[in-house]
C-alpha cells in the first residue's frame, strides 16, 4: 500500500533530516517531503525508493512509504512505515537544529516499536549501555532517555497523543496529550 501524497506539488518544499550520533558523527541522511508544521510538530514523507545515506557505503534505498513526525516538544521521532513490520517506529533522539531545509536529530540509540500484532518493543537498551560508556553520556541525558522510552512504550500501548493510529493510517495533526 502506497501513501497518497503528491510529492512534486509547484509547492513542494523538501528537507534534509540528518541524523548524528552523539559525537556528531553521521548516522543516516535523507530528503524528505516537508508535509508541513502543526501544533503535534513538523511532519516529514519519505517516498519508497528514496535512498537513505549511511556511513561506510552502507546506503540503502528505504523500503516502503513513511510519514515522520518531529515533536514540536519531546526526545523522539517517530515514523509510520506503510505496509511494514513494524509499522511504528520511534526513535529516542533529540533535536540539534530544525531549519527551512535541514532537520538535525541525535539519534540517542534506544528506540520503541509497535508490531502489526500490536505489540510493543523497547529496542536496542545494550547499544544504548555500549554508548554511554564510550561517549560518556551525561547523567541527566541517562536519566531523560530511560524516562522517555518508559513514558513512549506506554503512551503507544494506550494509544495516547499521536499514537492513537491505526499502522497503515499516520495521525496528520494529532496533537500529544
Amino acid at each position: 500500500m502506497r501513501v497518497d501524497v503528491v510529492t512534486d506539488p509547484p509547492s513542494a518544499r523538501y528537507v534534509v533530516w540528518e541524523s548524528v550520533k552523539f559525537d556528531g558523527s553521521p548516522h543516516r541522511s535523507v530528503l524528505a517531503l516537508d508535509l508541513g508544521t502543526m501544533p503535534s510538530g513538523r511532519w516529514l514523507f519519505v517516498q519508497e525508493g528514496t535512498l537513505v545515506s549511511r556511513p561506510n557505503g552502507r546506503d540503502y534505498h528505504h523500503p516502503c512509504d513513511a510519514v515522520t513526525l518531529v515533536p514540536s516538544a519531546g526526545l523522539w521521532t517517530a515514523t509510520w512505515l506503510v505496509g511494514w513490520d513494524p509499522p511504528l517506529y520511534v526513535d529516542v533522539a533529540s533535536q540539534v537544529r530544525l531549519g527551512d531545509d535541514r532537520i538535525v536529530t541525535i539519534d540517542l540509540d534506544v528506540d520503541v516499536v509497535r508490531r502489526r500484532d500490536g505489540s510493543v518493543e523497547v529496542l536496542d537498551l545494550d547499544e544504548f549501555e555500549l554508548h554511554r560508556q564510550r561517549f560518556g553520556y551525561p547523567p541527566g541525558l541517562v536519566a531523560n532517555v530511560t524516562s522517555t522510552a518508559r513514558a513512549l512504550a506506554e503512551a503507544i500501548r494506550m494509544e495516547q497523543g499521536p499514537f492513537r493510529v491505526t499502522p497503515d493510517a499516520p495521525p496528520f495533526g494529532h496533537a500529544p496529550t
